[in-house]
């Protein structure tokens, strides 16, 4: 994690006006479906901003995959305690 200090005004920076490196970095986590889940997914977008911008669409992408890839009523989809 990165500390920094910002001079001591009322407004809070403009994210599109730091560096890079000092931007916040994106977090999303979640589990599908809703009911009897079967996979946990967790996206880290570095620099990226706020998790609901940049990283919740990469794991919306990744969900969609997941249910393609083994639907619910599937008998070979990946249960309880494994990786997928």
């Amino acid at each position: 994690s990165q500390v920094f200090t910002l001079p001591s005004t009322d407004e809070a920076p403009d994210p599109e006006d730091l560096e890079r490196q000092l931007r916040d970095h994106g977090l999303f986590n979640c589990f599908l479906p809703a009911q009897n889940p079967r996979f946990a997914i967790a996206v880290v977008v570095e620099h990226g901003g706020g998790g609901a911008s940049a990283a919740a669409p990469v794991a919306r992408r990744v969900s969609d995959a997941c249910m393609d890839l083994f639907p619910a009523d599937s008998p070979g989809g990946p249960t309880a305690g494994t990786v997928a």
